[in-house]
């Protein structure tokens, strides 16, 4: 038997079946929510098949959610869209149909069973975006002190097992947003420690690759999620999140210069085709170019609803073709994270998750 799967459930009888099926391929215990003392993080999972539009129900979730390592798969059920938004606020690591859980669940146990150090550093900083936008939707000035702790234990934790190790983790999260983020900083890091950057400046390329994105708790959620091409008005909407994110930052006064111009400029090219600003060639600072380099390759491998992943070493290749929008001098040194990368995608490609 692997490490136990707990699940917590508001209805013993309709979980009942669940955990049966479930027993058979791992230690299993089924908890009323009720009685949940909170996280002992002895579980591989905790499998969350609970009602989400109870308050009491996600108000005891949020109590705990913090102090949990264990990732927290969620069951969605007739509100499938709430469910799934909801959960992503709780720090769901996946979001599941009860009617595809039991087939997903054995290679999550097997994923979850043997987890890597990573994993600390992953949920971490997930947590930390997850906060980051509820600070945003509230008017609250951003936890600067966690944001800058969070860059060091990134920082620490790629300069010691990697980028594969990083991107492992990152993948199995629900949210594409936050995945995105994190994916951004995982890149952004690794240029900075595979060229020799001093400490302290990959440490700060952490903080600005980690809060690039902030913006978009501004722009709303049937955008953000849309699962599918966005209109006209969308479009432009969702591009304005850049401009967002740098007010957002600006107006915090908190964080440097260089974290603030990563934010508002990292959709910018050399050639001026970039936005919100066009600026072009020396406009467009070091800081934001490796940050600019991050944020496309992550965009071009991952999957969404309306696109398929393309394959590491292409979308590195097509980043290069690609002739006066990217630094040449920093996208050369890039290449090992690339290739990093794409030994990572070869070696998952037929895991199922």
């Amino acid at each position: 038997m692997t490490r136990s799967i707990l699940i917590l459930t508001d209805n013993p009888k309709r979980s009942g079946a669940l955990a049966y099926s479930v027993g058979s391929m791992a230690r299993t215990e089924l908890m009323e929510i009720a009685q949940w003392p909170g996280p002992d993080n002895g579980e591989a999972l905790t499998v969350v098949d609970v009602d989400l539009h109870n308050a009491e129900t996600v108000a005891r979730l949020k109590l705990h959610k913090a102090a949990s390592t264990s990732p927290l798969v969620f069951v969605s059920g007739k509100d499938p869209r709430h469910d799934a938004v909801q959960a992503n606020v709780l720090g769901a690591a996946h979001v599941i149909p009860r009617t595809g859980l039991v087939k997903r669940l054995p290679g999550l146990i097997d994923l979850y069973g043997r987890r890597t150090g990573g994993w600390h550093s992953v949920s971490l900083a997930h947590e930390l975006n997850l906060d980051l936008f509820g600070a945003v939707g509230r008017g609250e000035p951003l936890p600067h002190d966690r944001v800058m702790e969070c860059s060091d234990v990134i920082a620490n934790s790629l300069s010691r097992d990697g980028i594969a190790t990083w991107l492992s983790e990152v993948k199995h999260h629900h949210s594409y947003t936050h995945r995105h983020s994190l994916e951004v900083t995982g890149f952004a890091v690794a240029f900075g420690l595979c060229t020799g950057m001093r400490e302290q400046d990959v440490h700060r390329l952490a903080a600005g690759a980690l809060l690039h994105d902030v913006g978009k708790a501004k722009v709303p959620l049937s955008v953000l999620d849309k699962p599918g091409n966005l209109s006209r008005t969308e479009r432009e909407t969702m591009r304005r999140h850049p401009e967002f994110s740098g007010d957002i930052l600006a107006r915090d006064a908190q964080f440097g210069e260089e974290i603030v111009d990563a934010a508002l400029h990292h959709h910018e090219f050399l050639d001026g085709s970039g936005y919100p600003h066009g600026l072009m060639d020396s406009a467009i600072a070091d800081f934001v170019r490796i940050v600019t380099i991050a944020d496309v390759f992550s965009a071009l491998i991952d999957k969404r609803s309306y696109k398929k992943a393309i394959p590491a070493d292409r979308a590195y290749e097509m980043m290069c073709a690609t002739r006066g929008k990217f630094d040449e001098d920093f996208l050369l040194a890039f290449e090992p994270v690339a290739r990093e990368a794409r030994t990572l995608a070869h070696a998952v490609s037929a895991e199922a998750v």
